[in-house]
């Protein structure tokens, strides 16, 4: 992909070296001419002309991946443009052939008093009449200058399957597991929910007791479910999202957030990661395998990595994070 190709070999034995929490790395590339027939359109929350938000969802439902033999990727209108969203399309006879979208994640917490605004680039999905044509190195590069241009270069990407063939290595690499629930929500005593604002708060002192946590937090999303998980001196902090994504008609979530208190063992992890995912209304829960300890009701989907862009840090990333999207 265009956005890692060109990564300068200097910056590659930098994120091998730093010790930096957070530590820029803006790059500069040409600009790639459109194709002939292709026009764009740049929208953001503010500014979008009427029905877009209905075309491109439908678009999305339509061909990203390749349902049905993947996911649905469904997006609500009312969800598919943030506050501080942009959305990139292209056109063919004004016929989407294109989309990306730079979504805010929120903020990247280098320390108590630092933060960075992080963006999370999705909805990338190319016409399967233009895929293996440079369409999207095109789409890549046009989003690249524009977040440089209005000084929001950071960005974080998440690639499932193989990892990406270029000297840029992941933030963080793992694989998923899931499981289907039983579609009633499961009660159970160690696990209480959490208003958004009280988890916060959680964060604000697992942040303070490990400084090193890599955490990426969003007040302003109301797409957050946090649950604790707390039995005797064992402490879970766990962030449940929607994915928008329908396997076999069937809302599927995920779990991004995973923080956990030292000493954990195996069998904690394993009922924690049960009983936290029993207590959710999706019909499918996605989670980290890192998280599962010795649970047997996961079953194992393919490995996937977070990537950073623009950005690199020297922080080891444990069995705790957050990436909120």
């Amino acid at each position: 992909m265009v956005f890692w190709i060109t990564h300068p070999f200097s910056a590659l034995i930098h994120s091998l070296t730093t010790t930096q929490p957070f530590q820029s790395s803006i790059l500069s590339k040409e600009h790639l001419p459109l194709p002939k027939g292709i026009s764009s359109v740049i929208y953001t929350a503010s500014i979008h002309a009427p029905h877009m938000l209905q075309h491109v969802c439908q678009y999305l439902r339509t061909y990203f991946g390749d349902p049905p033999h993947t996911p649905v990727l469904d997006i609500p209108e009312k969800h598919l443009m943030g506050l501080h969203d942009t959305m990139i399309v292209f056109y063919e006879n004004q016929m989407i052939v294109g989309t990306i979208r730079y979504h805010y994640m929120g903020q990247y917490q280098v320390n108590q008093v630092h933060t960075e605004h992080m963006y999370c680039v999705d909805c990338f999905c190319i016409h399967p009449i233009w895929r293996k044509k440079g369409l999207g190195d095109v789409l890549l590069t046009m989003l690249h200058h524009y977040a440089n241009k209005k000084g929001i270069p950071y960005a974080m990407f998440l690639k499932e399957g193989q990892s990406l063939q270029t000297i840029h290595r992941p933030l963080y690499s793992s694989s998923y597991v899931y499981r289907q629930l039983v579609g009633c929500v499961m009660r159970t005593p160690f696990v209480h929910r959490l208003s958004i604002e009280k988890a916060y708060r959680l964060l604000d002192q697992w942040k303070q007791l490990q400084p090193h946590l890599c955490v990426i937090r969003n007040s302003q999303s109301a797409n957050q479910e946090w649950r604790l998980y707390k039995r005797g001196i064992y402490y879970i902090l766990a962030c449940i999202q929607d994915t928008f994504q329908t396997k076999n008609g069937k809302r599927m979530g995920w779990v991004t957030a995973w923080l956990e208190s030292p000493y954990m063992m195996d069998f904690i992890r394993g009922e924690a990661s049960e009983q936290i995912t029993d207590m959710c209304s999706y019909e499918y829960i996605w989670m980290n395998k890192e998280w599962i300890g010795d649970s047997t009701k996961w079953t194992p989907d393919g490995p996937f990595h977070w990537y950073s862009y623009q950005w690199m840090t020297g922080v080891t990333i444990g069995k705790s994070y957050c990436f909120l999207t």
